[in-house]
């Protein structure tokens, strides 16, 4: 087990003839160059025209780990001066593969197909501009809802997901009153897991909600999660911490609580690594551990939110607006 590194113009020759490699010789290009990156070896462009050769390949073993990487970068490292020409490239790279795939599951799909649509939907719908996809997402909540066994679950996740994310946050009343009359553990985990938007009203009801009886302590901690990792400034998760720190505690299991600054931590944005911060640094001494690894992954995360930046730029210049 090794890693390998050539000249970049061997890289962007062997990539251009990609069609000559196996399957597998495919995605280990694909982690090597993941791996070069991460050690600063290769810039963001270069790992973007990787993926971007390799989001073109027919066999879904290939393109899947392509595309969670894809969502990877669009998650960490797309932000307000990108966000435009990152969304023309997904619509651009991803659009007819959606249509080629559909949404209905097919007997003959194999279980990478299975596993590509929900996130061929979440990288579109969150990320693209096609409005069909976010109405097809928004059937597909509605649906969902309405009875658990009519939508596969791992769509229905992503669906009730890009719903919530393209959501001024009206919706939520919906997600939660399908939790609360849903018999269905399952569909109610999904359900949970699905609460991403971004209104601060809303991630205050949703907090409040998380400590209430109609959840449980196991769950209790899903949406703090989630909102701290979504939101740029997640204000609100720490406004709502400052009168609830003990109530939410006293419904969590007792496991998580010397956790509690990974748990509400995962952030790449300044602002959420000073809230953070200032929030944990004059409490109780057992965070200490937690709270260093928070902010060492915090760090971490800003650090490669920066370096990269220009590049995803650089890589992105064909998809901005002329």
């Amino acid at each position: 087990y090794y890693r390998w590194q050539t000249s970049l113009e061997q890289l962007y020759r062997l990539v251009d003839d990609i069609d000559a490699l196996t399957d597998r010789e495919k995605i280990a290009v694909l982690g090597n160059s993941e791996a070069l990156l991460n050690a600063g070896k290769l810039s963001l462009a270069d790992y973007m025209f990787v993926i971007n050769a390799l989001l073109r390949e027919a066999h879904p073993l290939v393109f899947l780990p392509a595309l969670e990487k894809l969502i990877t970068i669009g998650n960490e490292f797309v932000d307000a001066k990108t966000d435009e020409a990152f969304s023309r490239f997904i619509d651009n790279a991803l659009a007819d593969r959606f249509r080629e795939v559909g949404i209905d599951e097919r007997p003959d799909d194999s279980e990478a197909v299975i596993q590509m649509r929900p996130r061929l939907l979440r990288a579109l719908g969150q990320f693209g501009s096609d409005e069909a996809v976010r109405k097809t997402a928004a059937l597909l909540t509605s649906e969902y809802f309405a009875a658990a066994d009519s939508v596969p679950p791992g769509i229905a996740l992503e669906a009730m997901r890009v719903t919530a994310l393209n959501d001024d946050g009206s919706q939520y009343a919906r997600y939660q009153k399908a939790y609360l009359n849903s018999t269905s553990e399952g569909q109610k985990s999904n359900i949970l897991g699905a609460i991403y938007f971004d209104n601060p009203d809303v991630v205050s009801r949703h907090l409040d909600f998380s400590i209430s009886p109609a959840v449980p302590a196991g769950d209790a901690t899903r949406g703090i999660y989630a909102f701290s990792g979504l939101l740029e400034d997640p204000t609100p998760v720490y406004d709502w911490l400052d009168e609830n720190l003990d109530a939410f505690k006293a419904k969590i299991p007792a496991f998580y609580h010397p956790m509690l600054p990974q748990v509400i931590g995962d952030t790449c944005s300044p602002k959420g690594l000073q809230l953070l911060k200032e929030f944990f640094d004059q409490r109780d001494e057992k965070y200490a551990e937690s709270l260093a690894r928070a902010v060492e992954s915090a760090e971490s995360c800003i650090e490669r939110r920066n370096r990269h930046a220009v590049d995803l730029q650089q890589f992105l210049q064909p998809y901005s607006v002329r």
